[in-house]
């Protein structure tokens, strides 16, 4: 099915430069988008009920309505759709036709437009896949198909690989427009232009591979045209005139359809064959016609300005001279760096040499260091681990002794308390006292000095008890002995209940 037959049942016209430049639309292209019947490339189907469905969507067709479906340059990992990174637009209602679903789309002047453009101009013929969301169907054969009512489509987007084979877009409009258009820019441009300047033209363009036809020649192809037209003319009239004969005539004209017919339906099989290959050369096509158009500019304005190309001549040689002499110049001062450039390099070299002689005398020095090291390190080692061994010997004997120590300790200890109570005892009966009065005296440790002081005191204290005129045991009573001596006054009496200071201070009881 060749473009026009798609413009014409999407009811879509061609665009003109005009409305191109107002609606800012680079390109306009055409072709299949998805398909009813056959599966994409990893084995899904997407069958005639679910593209009618989602093309009948509210939201779709609001989206085409509104000039707003949006295409992206290769699928998102996102399902909504950035208009950023918009580089085309579906501006009308997709058709199915023949069970394939066709679309016209329009190349937007956007950054990623421009660049979709560029890539067309270079040759690449745009793939376009759906994106879309909706459960997948697995059938028993190994097919899947995806579920119509939980599909819902979002877009359709320009890729390299598409995923349905034939989901390629062409550019809509045909290029022999454009090259006849060119061929009579050439031809008014070589006529106007002297025969130097037309033979120069003639010579430049022949290099980039264009011939242009002369007027004569397309008379003479028109004319050629004609005559055929008339001689088909002639032979369809006498054919009829055969039919009119009679019925053997006309079986023999039926015979002919058919074959005809035959060989008609081989030649469309091989012309959409055909097609694809010469989709991809349109792009080409269009590359070469941007050079001719640039050569037409190039060779118009050279024409024009053939009178001041010896004064540019001049101009541009003596800009040339003083381009050669600020070179030779700066070939002169860039040796003379150079040079400087070696000496210093050298220097520096010669400096690197000896410092990676210190360095490797500094790392011989180090590496002996640290070997010597090591070796001290290891015989301190070997010493601390024999002090350690000595040293625990040494606290196991020392602690040994410690507890023997103790233990004599112990019985030093119990002995001089046995002394001591002893002791105790014996002095308490010397003296006539009980243990407690000799105890009460001493303090909570004491010595056997501290004992026979206690003792010693106690001593005196009866010693002077005995010595009073008088018991103080209860039963006083007093002695008098008649002195011998005179007295000079009479000597005072002493009563149980009047017991002077002196004689207290006398018993040691003050």
């Amino acid at each position: 099915m060749t473009n026009e037959t798609i413009m014409e049942t999407l009811k879509v016209q061609p665009l003109s430069e005009e409305e191109k430049q107002a609606r800012h639309i680079l390109k306009r292209l055409t072709g299949p988008i998805a398909s009813c019947k056959e599966g994409t490339r990893n084995g899904r189907k997407y069958n005639r009920e679910l593209w009618e469905k989602a093309l009948n969507d509210d939201i779709f067709k609001e989206k085409i309505d509104t000039k707003s479906l949006f295409l992206e340059l290769g699928h998102p990992d996102r399902d909504e759709t950035d208009m950023n990174c918009a580089c085309a637009c579906i501006p009308e209602m997709p058709k199915i036709i023949d069970g394939d679903l066709y679309a016209v789309v329009d190349v937007l002047d956007t950054p990623v437009g421009r660049l979709l453009n560029t890539l067309i101009d270079y040759g690449f013929q745009p793939g376009i896949s759906s994106r879309g969301t909706g459960d997948v169907i697995e059938g028993y054969d190994g097919e899947s198909e995806v579920d119509p009512e939980t599909f819902f489509l979002e877009t359709w987007d320009i890729v390299q690989t598409p995923a349905l084979k034939k989901a390629r877009l062409a550019v809509t409009e045909g290029l022999e427009k454009e090259k006849a258009d060119l061929n009579v820019a050439l031809r008014e441009s070589l006529k106007s232009s002297s025969e130097e300047d037309k033979k120069m033209m003639t010579e430049a363009l022949r290099n980039v591979g264009i011939d242009v036809v002369e007027e004569e020649k397309v008379s003479d192809a028109v004319e050629a045209e004609d005559i055929k037209e008339s001689e088909s003319e002639g032979s369809e009239k006498e054919s009829k005139e055969a039919v009119d004969d009679g019925t053997d005539a006309l079986i023999k004209g039926l015979q002919e359809a058919l074959k005809a017919k035959a060989e008609l339906e081989a030649t469309v099989k091989s012309l959409r064959e055909s097609l694809a290959v010469s989709d991809a050369k349109v792009g080409k096509l269009e590359e070469e016609n941007g050079r001719c158009k640039g050569t037409i500019v190039r060779l118009t304005k050279l024409s024009e300005g053939s009178k001041e190309s010896a004064k540019r001549i001049a101009s541009l040689e003596e800009e040339l001279k003083r381009k050669t002499e600020s070179i030779n110049m700066l070939t002169k001062v860039t040796a003379e760096s150079k040079a400087r450039m070696d000496d210093e390099n050298r220097s520096l070299r010669e400096s690197a040499k000896r410092g990676s002689d210190e360095l490797g005398r500094l790392r011989r020095e180090l590496k002996e260091s640290k070997e010597a090291n090591e070796q001290k390190v290891r015989s301190l080692e070997e010493s601390a681990r024999k002090a350690g061994a000595r040293s625990a010997k040494e606290i196991a004997e020392l602690k040994s002794r410690l507890d023997k120590s103790s233990k004599l300790a112990e019985g030093y200890r119990k002995m001089a308390n046995d002394t001591m109570s002893s002791l105790i005892s014996t002095k308490a009966v010397q003296l006539g006292v009980s243990e407690n009065d000799i105890r009460s005296r001493l303090g909570e440790s004491y010595t056997l000095q501290d004992v026979e002081d206690v003792c010693e005191s106690l001593s005196e204290y009866s010693l002077n008890l005995s010595r009073l005129p008088f018991r103080l045991d209860g039963n006083a009573t007093v002695r008098i002995k008649e002195s011998k001596m005179p007295t000079a006054k009479p000597t005072p009496s002493y009563y149980d209940d009047d017991i002077d200071e002196h004689s207290l201070r006398i018993a040691g009881l003050d």
